[in-house]
Parts: structure tokens; C-alpha cells; sequence
């Protein structure tokens, strides 16, 4: 919402509506207008939708500073045997990924909600993927865990179907995420806009 609340205020013809949508959302039945996202290479090919790149987020495993007192520092990927993993899925420390990481834990957390995973880190309950930007916003001292063996990088594209191509506000809203500073665009957003000339902004990614 701080990222986006100057737009708002500079476009106050418009009215947002926040999604949080698992799923890549269905352009042609209006569910919304601009969705946000990492997408898959097949989607990215569809002639029917424009996707343009706008940011990457850099995934990272960290704990906190009173887990690793407790558990100790892992120093490869085996030691993580020994360490309780929060991840997004059950078959990945990391979200969207797409083939299983060939990781086994004795205890396994999944959350699926990135605030959740840091309150849970920050909590001294396990070693869980964050993006550095956030394990710099905690308040407790995170450390950072393999961060040579284990990370993730997911490319976020700003998609919209491409009946909007010629869209006014849809451009603009691009162009101003594009000039923001990188930390910035650090929230998962959905946004479908109701406004005088019939836009939706937004989804997630």
C-alpha cells in the first residue's frame, strides 16, 4: 500500500480492489484487469495477454539469531536434516517451484503467506526463504542461512489482457511501478479497479 498509495491519490478517479488470487486469473471473464505475478514461460507466449517485466524477487533462507544459538548454523544442505524448514509448499523450501527440491527434513512447517513465514522466523520456530529485503526490515537479528547453496530468484511480470493494450491508465500504472525504488515493490497486490471508463487495475503474482 505504500508503494502504490501516491497513484491512488494522484488518480483519485479511480477505486481499487485488492485480490489475493492463487491462481493466474481469467482475463476474458473480467476477474481483473492487471495482475502481478511470476509467471510461467507458456503464459508468457499467450498473444492474447502482454506481460512486461517488472521486478525480481530474490529468495533466502534465514533464521533467527536465537534459533541458530539453540540449533547451531547448517554448513551444507545436508546438515538440514537436523532443522526444522518452514516452506511454501510441501515439495519446496521456496513459492512457484515448479520442480521438488530434493531436501527432507525431520520437522516441516508449511505456510504459504511470506509475512507469515517471517513472524514465524522471527519467532525462533525454524529456517524459512524470505527476501532479503524483509529479513532487513525485522526487528529481531536474522541470520542468513546457505545462502550460496539455496536461493531463488522469480521474475514478476505486470500482465493485462491485450483488449487493454491502448489503455491509458493501465500504461501509467506500469510506468509508475517501473520508476519506483526496488524495495518498494516488495507486497503481493491484486487490484481490480473500478473506474468512469471501465478499468480494473490489478492482481497478484
Amino acid at each position: 500500500m505504500e508503494a502504490i498509495t501516491p497513484f491512488l491519490n494522484a488518480n483519485q478517479q479511480i477505486s481499487v480492489d485488492i485480490k489475493t488470487l492463487r491462481e493466474a486469473p481469467d482475463f476474458k471473464a473480467g476477474e481483473v484487469d492487471i495482475d502481478i505475478r511470476n509467471v510461467t514461460p507458456l503464459f508468457l507466449n499467450q498473444e492474447e495477454i502482454n506481460a512486461h517485466y517488472l521486478t525480481t524477487y530474490k529468495f533466502r533462507l534465514y533464521a533467527s539469531q536465537a534459533y541458530v544459538e539453540e540449533k547451531g548454523i547448517p554448513q551444507s544442505i545436508h546438515d538440514l536434516d537436523a532443522h526444522t524448514l518452514i516452506s511454501f509448499t510441501k515439495d519446496g523450501l521456496f513459492p512457484h517451484t515448479y520442480e521438488p527440491q530434493a531436501i527432507k527434513c525431520k520437522q516441516h512447517l508449511i505456510i504459504d503467506c511470506p509475512l507469515a513465514i517471517a513472524n514465524a522466523v522471527e519467532n525462533n520456530v525454524g529456517i524459512g526463504p524470505l527476501l532479503p529485503h524483509i529479513a532487513r526490515l525485522s526487528q529481531q537479528s536474522l541470520v542468513p542461512i546457505l545462502h550460496n547453496q539455496l536461493r531463488q530468484s522469480l521474475n514478476i511480470y505486470y500482465t493485462y489482457p491485450a483488449s487493454l493494450t491502448q489503455n491509458r491508465m493501465v500504461q501509467d500504472f506500469y510506468n509508475y511501478l517501473q520508476s519506483l525504488p526496488e524495495d518498494f515493490l516488495k507486497g503481493r497486490t491484486h487490484l481490480l479497479a473500478k473506474r468512469p471508463q471501465k478499468i480494473n487495475p490489478l492482481s497478484d503474482f
